[in-house]
């Protein structure tokens, strides 16, 4: 039996298929939920999630009462993927190896705990948009940990950009790389205080990334 995720995976590539093959522009209205199931063969709950993803890319667009339009068929913005991805490493190691270094509460490393099992079940499920932000949650955490203003300051003015960077990270179904090991090697590496191992897994990460 085909996993959540990967159901989603499928109707995701089944519905961007379903756009080029029909020659859909921007502007242009999707069938109705019903019909565009019926259409992909596919459950409605399972493409309800798909154009969460989409919506959440900013390549549809769902308007309340009026039906699903298509909002762009590529991902633009104003900086390049490694500039955004320099930005973020340079914060988040900087943020993990301050925790490695602190001595966390018991209370502290249970909730980043728990944030990370939530984040790994949720892209389990195939659940991305909420796995999207629970796993900007628990980077966000590590940050707030550090209790440093600037640190905080600097990571929430890219986080919506880095939001929008893993919407279109997770809409690459064919290579999309799941470093959960990574996270939780992070985590471990937080709770053993081993600084070194922290430096060596952002960075893995970033080449990932």
């Amino acid at each position: 039996m085909a996993s959540d995720r990967s159901l989603v995976n499928k109707a995701i590539d089944d519905i961007m298929a379903f756009i080029k093959d029909k020659r859909l522009v921007v502007n242009d209205k999707l069938p109705r939920e019903k019909d565009l199931a019926i259409a992909l063969g596919i459950g409605r709950s399972t493409l309800r999630e798909a154009v969460k993803i989409l919506s959440f890319a900013d390549i549809l667009t769902v308007k309340q009462g009026s039906g699903t339009f298509i909002n762009a068929t590529e991902f633009k913005t104003a900086f390049t993927t490694s500039q955004l991805v320099l930005a973020r490493t340079m914060i988040e190691e900087t943020a993990a190896i301050k925790c490695a270094q602190m001595q966390l509460t018991n209370d502290e490393l249970f909730t980043l705990k728990e944030i990370l099992f939530t984040r790994n079940k949720l892209l389990a499920k195939g659940k991305f948009l909420e796995y999207v932000n629970m796993d900007l949650e628990f980077h966000r955490t590590i940050v707030s940990l550090t209790k440093n203003p600037f640190l905080i300051k600097w990571f929430n003015s890219i986080i919506e950009d880095i939001r929008a960077y893993l919407g279109q990270q997770v809409l690459r179904t064919t290579d999309f790389t799941d470093n959960t090991e990574l996270h939780n090697e992070i985590f471990k590496a937080i709770v053993d205080g081993d600084v070194e191992n922290v430096k060596k897994i952002i960075l893995e990460k970033a080449e990932i990334n």
